[in-house]
């Protein structure tokens, strides 16, 4: 299934909340993080990164990092939270794209 596909589907069904296990480091985090940022009202209070949205907020959550094992390779690991509130369907699938986008590597 291709992840646009499951977002939408997510979104149709409702969900305000979505979680990522993001393939980096929380130092890389926070270094991809500020184009998502860039224009928003933010407030960041430890791992936790609060955003006016529109008419409504968002919510970013990090969890503990760890790293997964394949064989001898080494990933790191840093699972995400995002909640939304108060956005409707279209605002909260544009700013999941805009999130996505922001932390998008390799090539393709």
């Amino acid at each position: 299934m291709r992840a646009s596909y499951i977002l939408n589907l997510m979104i149709e069904l409702g969900s305000k909340n979505s979680f990522r296990e993001m393939g980096l480091t929380e130092n890389e985090f926070w270094r991809s993080l500020a184009p998502v940022l860039n224009g928003l009202n933010y407030l960041i209070e430890d791992r936790t990164i609060t955003i006016k949205y529109c008419k409504g907020e968002i919510v970013i959550q990090l969890q503990t990092a760890f790293e997964r094992k394949i064989a001898s390779l080494k990933l790191p690991v840093l699972p995400v939270e995002i909640h939304f509130s108060d956005l409707t369907q279209s605002e909260h699938k544009l700013f999941l794209e805009r999130f996505d986008r922001c932390f998008q590597r390799g090539g393709g």
